[in-house]
């Protein structure tokens, strides 16, 4: 089916390759911040292979020992990774189906942790939001016999 070059049409086509492309890049750089933390876990695995680390285990704080606090930070350091890598994917997987023109609430699901990421995280959010709920973007995610130029 050919689909009429109408301005609505190059428009709204236009700012959808937009937003795939910068979903890609936002997706890229979460999955790249978040590994930063791999560094951190690193340095915590140095400190806890030293050896006057381990003798200094022996003195309490308070009831917790440093093992216990450094098992801790793993742990948190642990989630963080895996949760930034998890969303990163996520948005690059939602930058595809923006691409594909289908899945629009994965799309928009992925999109709304987005907003607490200030400033580019939220504009991205936005506007992804305004773009996704135009009635000829719900219909061209709806349709699936149109090109996906």
């Amino acid at each position: 089916m050919e689909q009429p070059q109408t301005n609505e049409y190059l428009i709204n086509t236009e700012q959808l390759r937009l937003l795939t492309l910068f979903h890609y890049i936002s997706g890229g750089l979460a999955i790249v911040f978040s590994s930063i933390f791999i560094l951190y876990l690193l340095m915590i695995s140095m400190i806890v292979n030293n050896p006057q680390f381990k003798q200094s285990t022996q003195a309490q704080m308070n009831g917790i020992s440093p093992a216990d606090l450094i098992s801790i930070f793993i742990y948190i350091f642990g989630a963080i990774i895996t949760l930034g890598i998890i969303y990163g994917i996520a948005q690059i997987i939602a930058g595809n189906f923006i691409k594909q023109r289908k899945h629009r609430l994965f799309i928009i699901i992925v999109a709304i942790p987005n907003l607490l990421f200030i400033p580019y995280g939220t504009l991205l959010s936005i506007f992804t939001l305004i773009v996704l709920s135009r009635p000829w973007v719900v219909a061209l995610f709806n349709r699936q016999d149109m090109p996906l130029t």
